[in-house]
């Protein structure tokens, strides 16, 4: 993917990539396209880390990312694109914790992480989220320790 993508119109809404062959890294420079709602590269050969210039997409409600070779830790700047509705960011290569910054996300209806080399225990927070009600997906990670009770809070 060229680093050129950030310099594509900022009123540009969606990003439509999928199944492709697109690689390599996910340019920083996306981040420079703060209208994007939409953002589909998923079915690609992506590479590297899921920059934290991803932060920026503000208005973004919809992060497909899976089905491709992400590698590294979700960055925590994730948290703040609190108009996000769905995210898919399975069958990757991510790892480390599971940013307790998806707390912010308090419209998610749905949440897909399977898939991944993500560990260490899962968040409560996760489960303080009201509107995930459609999907949440962590299989085939390496999580461990007890699931918090707050697992019970997810009553949609």
């Amino acid at each position: 993917m060229p680093a050129s993508v950030g310099n594509l119109s900022k009123h540009l809404k969606t990003l439509g990539l999928a199944n492709n062959r697109v690689s390599g890294p996910i340019p920083p420079g996306i981040g420079n396209l703060v209208a994007l709602q939409r953002l589909r590269l998923q079915s690609n050969r992506l590479s590297g880390a899921i920059p934290e210039a991803i932060g920026n997409l503000r208005n973004l409600s919809g992060l497909w990312l899976q089905d491709n070779k992400l590698a590294g830790p979700l960055p925590s700047s994730i948290g703040n694109l609190t108009q996000l509705l769905v995210v898919d960011l399975s069958s990757n290569r991510l790892n480390g914790s599971i940013p307790r910054t998806l707390a912010n996300l308090q419209l998610l209806t749905s949440l897909n992480l399977s898939g991944n080399a993500l560990a260490g225990p899962v968040p409560s927070e996760i489960f303080s989220l009201p509107s995930l009600s459609l999907a949440l997906d962590l299989s085939g990670n390496q999580l461990d320790g007890p699931l918090p009770s707050d697992v019970s809070s997810l009553v949609n």
